[in-house]
């Protein structure tokens, strides 16, 4: 038996009534997400990310100028 069966032992999308109480799964109440507006944050967030890779790189590449003048 794999273990993705011995976790998962219903075989459609959504899990039975008995799943839902016992392991306190999600059975689909939960609003739908806008999938635009979660692109758009998840985009945003890398972005964020991004910039302050960039600052950091910004910052040693100056650190490196000075040691080389010195």
């Amino acid at each position: 038996m794999d273990l993705e069966d011995w976790l998962y032992p219903w075989k459609t999308k959504n899990p039975p009534q008995w799943a839902v109480e016992r392991y306190n799964l999600d059975s689909g109440l939960s609003a739908d997400i806008d999938s635009n507006q979660f692109y758009f944050d998840w985009l945003k967030q890398q972005e964020q990310k991004i910039q302050m890779i960039e600052k950091n790189i910004i910052g040693i590449h100056k650190k490196l100028d000075s040691m080389e003048i010195k």
